[in-house]
């Protein structure tokens, strides 16, 4: 995430920091106006895929550290996928969750995109 970040950071321009200085802009109205709306995109972009992250790949962490936890504090939806297919046997359950997990990634990754869609305009 922070190399991705400062790739973004690289990207700005440096004109608009130097038109900024010479119309008399401070620090923090640089980077409000200025380098944040640039980074927004991948601020975004980035966050989406930290969801996506967190919904899909941490079954095995959650797994192997705690199997759930204690009193199921760190189940996530692909754990309980997991364990309902292979602990419980129940796999017509595991694919509804599967299915679910699926749509809500989906609706996360749709809105992102139109986030991102109206930023850059």
């Amino acid at each position: 995430v922070i190399i991705i970040y400062l790739s973004a950071l690289q990207r700005v321009p440096d004109d608009i920091y130097a038109a900024a200085a010479l119309d008399g802009a401070g620090a923090w109205r640089i980077l409000w106006s200025m380098t944040w709306p640039s980074v927004f995109p991948t601020t975004l972009i980035l966050g989406v895929l930290q969801v996506i992250n967190f919904v899909a790949s941490s079954l095995d962490v959650s797994l192997i550290m705690t199997n759930g936890g204690p009193l199921n504090a760190s189940r996530s939806l692909g754990l309980y996928a997991y364990q309902e297919a292979f602990v419980h046997q129940d796999v017509g359950y595991s694919s509804t969750l599967s299915v679910l997990q699926l749509v809500v990634i989906v609706v996360i990754v749709v809105s992102g995109r139109l986030l991102t869609r109206r930023s850059v305009r």
